[in-house]
């Protein structure tokens, strides 16, 4: 049986296959790193992203905090300064709703701050928890710091809770007696 030999390939003919094939090596490295770069970027816009609304609530929770402060201070003194203005207290009937509208606001204030040490608390262990996590020491989410955001929310919505009972408390107390 004779052999049949392969017809050999010039050096033009292996050269343009290997050109070829460097062209498609090339090409998919390309598409690699053109998907690697839009990935990097996608993921950079969604960190950035993220730290702004992080940096948001952030900065909302603290004006929240600041405004039921402002609320119930402003609606003690105003009430205390004016009310003899607006009412006759020594003739004025359910004077229990002006003394629960003060109770309200101050509990209001207490629990506001109440509420910033608790989540200063929180901070303190998020801090801890990142430490560790960077100098790869073991530490788990511990359940005071699920406690402290707990009490964080709460701690908020009662005061608002609070606020709003002051506000209805001396808003009946002077229509009961204004004349």
């Amino acid at each position: 049986m004779e052999k049949k030999e392969s017809p050999a390939l010039s050096a033009a003919d292996l050269g343009y296959k290997n050109s070829k094939m460097a062209k498609q090596k090339k090409v998919k490295k390309v598409s690699l790193s053109i998907l690697k770069t839009a990935r990097d970027k996608k993921e950079e816009q969604s960190f950035f992203y993220l730290k702004h609304a992080y940096d948001n609530k952030l900065k909302s929770e603290g004006e929240y905090d600041k405004m039921i402060v402002y609320m119930s201070g402003g609606a003690i003194v105003l009430s205390v300064g004016f009310i003899k203005d607006l009412v006759n207290v020594d003739e004025s009937v359910g004077l229990w709703c002006l003394f629960c509208s003060w109770a309200f606001f101050v509990l209001a204030l207490l629990v506001s701050l109440y509420s910033h040490k608790v989540s200063a608390d929180a901070w303190d262990e998020e801090v801890a928890y990142w430490h560790c996590e960077l100098n790869n020491k073991k530490h788990s989410e511990s359940e005071k710091s699920k406690l402290y955001v707990w009490l964080t929310g709460n701690c908020n919505k009662l005061a608002l809770l609070l606020l709003f009972s002051g506000v209805v408390s001396l808003i009946v107390f002077v229509s009961i007696n204004i004349h």
